[in-house]
């Protein structure tokens, strides 16, 4: 006896919309999860490779899958940022200071890399400087000079320092679907007398 089948009913160009629907339903899936986190492709199975000999140990982040921070002491030379930007708060207008270091090009290959296996190659072309216990002055004046500190404080000026500078932290995570890095200096040497900066990079979203 013949059992009826989807075949007997169907034309083979439906049959094989039948049999792709459910793939075709997981294409959707993903691709609205990669929607609703523009960070999702960049959350696992990350390549991590941390130059020879480099002091810096490995400290996987457990509540951010992105973020994956480095322990150690580095020595890197380049150019410290200082400036302000402005941004909407719920109901007024914040300006902040944001303090970014340029790596100088040959220094990139005392850093490690961090990369997911369909991210495009991405180097710390800036890194946010976290200002410890959040003392603006203190770390300006580590950096400046403490007349010029001052000044930048008073007046908000844009300045830029070339330097050699010591991290004991440095980090890397996924926002916004791009890469941010961000280090913790402990010291810095400048090696030229500060510079007027026009603007600062956006580092935003």
């Amino acid at each position: 006896m013949h059992i009826p089948q989807l075949g007997d009913v169907f034309p083979a160009s439906v049959m094989n919309q039948i049999r792709n629907y459910p793939l075709a339903l997981l294409i959707l899936a993903l691709s609205a999860a990669a929607q609703a986190s523009p960070d999702w492709v960049y959350a696992t199975h990350a390549n991590i490779s941390i130059p020879e000999g480099s002091p810096l140990i490995h400290m996987p982040s457990l509540e951010d899958e992105t973020l994956h921070e480095f322990v150690g002491q580095v020595e890197l030379a380049g150019k410290v940022q200082v400036g302000w930007y402005r941004w909407i708060a719920e109901d007024s207008i914040e300006i902040e200071m944001e303090l970014i270091f340029v790596p100088a090009a040959e220094q990139h290959t005392k850093l490690p890399v961090v990369q997911h296996p369909l991210e495009p190659p991405t180097l710390p072309k800036l890194i946010s400087l976290d200002i410890p216990n959040g003392d603006e002055s203190a770390m300006l004046t580590r950096l400046f000079g403490e007349k010029l500190a001052a000044d930048i404080l008073k007046k908000r000026l844009n300045r830029s320092v070339e330097g050699i500078i010591t991290f004991n932290t440095y980090q890397t995570r996924v926002e916004c679907d791009r890469r941010f890095f961000r280090a913790t200096p402990v010291s810095f040497t400048p090696t030229a007398k500060p510079k007027v900066l026009g603007s600062l990079p956006q580092l935003g979203c």
